[in-house]
């Protein structure tokens, strides 16, 4: 069952100065994680890390696992760990490597179970002084998959946290090409950039992965808010156009079959705005405030433009991040189907996520 990595919790200082460095093992890990019962067993592999220098020569630590439920709880067999020169019996840590922390707990499932969480509860002891440590949480809920399936149907009743699962995921990727002031020439410093380079794989490697399929490509020209809207509007058109240009080679060159949709906008106010936002240029929240009380293009521009100082900064930091097209993929993450799901429940269990195990419950 797939395994959860779970941080210990911070413990309170310890007044026993021979114990006093010494708390729960670390890096606990509760197999599988949510529980889950299998006829009428709950069962759980237990594992964790004791670190270098950690555990005490004389040191005892008894840990128990504890299954909480409904202001009840049920304790399992408990396992016992000592140090180097511990009279106790029990296994053996060393000082300086450390160790690792294995053990099982089995506990007989009653109806009440059904939300239940599983702690650890561990006791240290160095010669006639003894610590309880706090309870250690390690696995949430319970999911009664087989126990579910022998009941019958008017017996049924919803128990478990409801699933997050989601068969078909999507996922979003974005790259951006930049252009000279006032043209539209690709250039391959742009094309061969990391982030289109990476789009361009993902695009491949969605359309020969059987878990995902390319969902849509779109691909938009923009050109920043200066000058004329005409010309802007055929600027940001051929940015587009020749983007698009660009991505259809690669499709064939990958040998993909994928429809590109493209769009270009004129004056990018809204790339504008959002790196307006995210700069420290003076004056930066004056101009904001101009764009938030005009909406005309011609009036914005003025305004903006009356700032001087201010406007010499935004034509060196943020117009020419306008200057671009942006390329945006959508890949679908397609998940195992409910034949799928049944049949590793039933062979390898630690293949289903969290998600697909509540979705199998309910």
């Amino acid at each position: 069952m797939k395994k959860i990595l779970l941080m210990a919790v911070a413990f309170l200082a310890i007044s026993l100065s021979s114990c006093k460095d010494m708390g729960a093992p670390t890096e606990i890990r509760c197999n599988p994680n949510p529980l889950v019962v299998v006829g009428n067993s709950v069962n759980a592999d237990i594992s964790a890390t004791f670190p270098e220098k950690y555990f005490k020569k004389k040191a005892v630590l008894c840990v128990k696992p504890v299954l909480k439920y409904e202001n009840k709880e049920v304790v399992a067999d408990s396992a016992v760990f000592v140090g180097e020169k511990a009279k106790e019996n029990g296994i053996k840590v060393a000082y300086k490597d450390g160790g690792k922390l294995e053990m099982s707990a089995h506990f007989d499932y009653v109806p009440e179970m059904a939300k239940s969480e599983l702690f650890l509860r561990c006791r240290v002891k160095v010669g006639k002084k003894t610590y309880d440590i706090p309870d250690v949480k390690v696995a949430d809920g319970l999911v009664a998959i087989a126990k579910m399936a022998s009941v019958k149907s008017d017996e049924l009743k919803p128990a478990v946290t409801p699933d997050k699962f989601q068969r078909i995921i999507q996922e979003i990727q974005e790259a951006d090409i930049n252009f000279l002031i006032n043209q539209a020439n690709l250039r391959s410093s742009e094309t061969k950039a990391e982030d289109v380079k990476a789009l361009t794989t993902a695009v491949k490697e969605a359309n020969d992965n059987e878990r995902k399929a390319i969902n849509a490509l779109e691909i938009a020209g923009y050109a920043y808010p200066d000058g004329t809207e005409e010309l802007n509007a055929k600027l940001a058109e051929n940015r587009q156009k020749a983007a698009s240009k660009f991505l259809a080679k690669q499709l064939k060159k990958s040998k993909v079959e994928a429809e590109i949709a493209s769009k270009f906008t004129a004056e990018d106010w809204e790339g504008f705005q959002k790196l307006m936002e995210a700069s420290s240029i003076q004056d930066k929240e004056l101009i904001l405030r101009v764009l938030s009380m005009y909406t005309d293009p011609e009036q914005r521009e003025r305004e903006i433009k009356n700032l001087a100082a201010a406007y010499k900064n935004i034509a060196e930091e943020i117009l020419p991040a306008l200057r671009r097209s942006r390329i945006q993929l959508t890949i679908d993450l397609i998940g195992k189907s409910d034949a799928e799901i049944l049949a590793l429940l039933k062979e390898d269990a630690s293949q289903l996520s969290v998600e697909e195990l509540l979705f199998a419950a309910t």
